[in-house]
């Protein structure tokens, strides 16, 4: 992936359906998809875009992959979002749902925590494992 980080700017959403639990979010279409790609930007996920239904499929830390999935609601200024783990940590899925509803539903991105970036690329499990042979 590029370093240039595109922005989202899909073209429609449709209804809901009713297996999945949305979440109604205060703002158009346009505005929704900008903050979920400051999100992702801030929060260094890579993404794909759909446009057309309005879909963004993401990795993050470990390579847990989610999708964000915008959907119609009552009013034009309303947006139905839902976000659902595909693969992964359950939780660093869960952190990052929290990171992107705020994003949507009030507009504030919190940034990932370097500390926590550098210590992803590591399975504790190895880390644990490598403290132990070298004692040994």
């Amino acid at each position: 992936m590029s370093d240039h980080i595109p922005y989202w700017n899909a073209d429609a959403v449709y209804s809901c359906p009713l297996e999945y639990q949305a979440q109604t979010c205060t703002g158009d279409l346009r505005t929704i998809c900008a903050r979920v790609s400051e999100c992702v930007r801030r929060r260094h996920i890579n993404a794909d875009y759909v446009d057309d239904p309005a879909v963004a499929t993401c990795i993050g830390l470990r390579d847990t992959r989610f999708r964000v999935m915008l959907f119609s609601a009552e009013t034009e200024k309303e947006i139905n979002v839902v976000i659902r783990k595909i693969t992964g940590c359950d939780l660093i899925f869960e952190e990052e749902h929290i990171a992107f509803m705020n994003a949507v539903m009030f507009g504030e991105i919190m940034p990932r925590d370097d500390e926590q970036t550098a210590n992803a690329t590591t399975p504790p499990e190895e880390k644990l494992a490598a403290k132990h042979s070298k004692t040994n």
